[in-house]
């Protein structure tokens, strides 16, 4: 038997009394990921470190045990990026291989702890930062999201010479239909309306509730005449009444269309535009659409 036979003899013989499961690594390439630990004999050459963590098929953070002779040089620090290293000289004795491996293990036990509060943490503030931007009873974006993403998108557009569009729609007559069934029949029709909505444009713009009966969309690099074709596609979805849980509701929408830059430079004046367009939709009756004219178009 040889010298490193007997050593791994031995070890295979230490860890499996503390119930860990050992398999020496035969040829390098072997799949080892999630292995929680690499035992490197450092009396073989350069087998060391990131290299031997490459071969070995690992994880490139896997804790190693270094096995070096007893006046031989120690392994070059910048070979392992790991924090977690530990070195034991050869001949190896029982107690000293045990302490080394509690460090080693202790370690990546609390590194394991902490990684999994650093995910609990980032999935918690990643939940909070969804609910901050999304409207409660729709679950479409709300008002904060929406200017935050309209001024990333008129950033975008400039950088490109694109327009962008914006749709505010306003449902008619809905607070006749919430005085008639209640505010939580008109919170269902609320959510089926954004439904419908978020559906028809799918990943071509964003939606927002904007608030009270109206939504808002944003159409990047849309001109003004594809927006109003947009508009007029998304009003022909309720043509048919819309089921309220066990009524049939008939509602309709009216628009106001606005494009940057040709109508506004800037977030407040774009939406203004949009604004007063749908003032002109709804004073023209329900069911209309009004894309915004020129700057001599004044609400009367």
């Amino acid at each position: 038997m040889t010298r490193d036979d007997e050593l791994w003899n031995i070890l295979d013989i230490w860890l499996t009394q503390k119930g860990l499961f050992f398999r020496r690594i035969t040829y390098p390439g072997e799949n080892n990921k999630g292995s929680s630990l690499l035992i490197l004999d450092g009396r073989m050459g350069t087998f060391y470190g990131d290299w031997g963590r490459e071969a070995a098929g690992m994880d490139p953070d896997t804790p190693v045990l270094w096995i070096v002779d007893e006046n031989g040089p120690c392994p070059d620090p910048s070979m392992n990026r790991s924090a977690f290293s530990e070195i034991i000289r050869y001949p190896i004795r029982e107690f000293e291989f045990h302490r080394r491996l509690f460090s080693l293990t202790h370690l990546v036990e609390m590194k394991n702890i902490m990684d999994a509060r650093d995910r609990s943490l980032r999935s918690e503030t990643s939940r909070w930062k969804k609910k901050a931007f999304t409207d409660s009873i729709t679950g479409l974006y709300n008002y904060r999201y929406f200017t935050k993403r309209l001024t990333m998108e008129i950033r975008r557009v400039k950088r490109l010479n694109d327009p962008i569009s914006l749709v505010i729609f306003d449902l008619d007559d809905f607070k006749v239909l919430n005085d008639q069934y209640g505010h939580l029949a008109g919170n269902r029709l609320l959510r089926e309306v954004g439904r419908l909505i978020r559906r028809s444009v799918k990943k071509s713009g964003v939606v927002a509730r904007y608030g009270g009966d109206e939504f808002i969309l944003i159409l990047p690099s849309v001109d003004k005449n594809t927006a109003v074709r947009v508009a007029e596609k998304i009003s022909s979805l309720f043509q048919d009444p819309l089921k309220n849980s066990d009524v049939l509701c008939r509602i309709t929408l009216s628009a106001g269309i606005a494009e940057f830059p040709v109508d506004a430079d800037e977030i407040t004046a774009l939406i203004r535009c949009a604004d007063d367009a749908l003032y002109h939709a709804k004073a023209g009756g329900k069911q209309q659409i009004r894309a915004y004219q020129s700057k001599d178009w004044m609400r009367t």
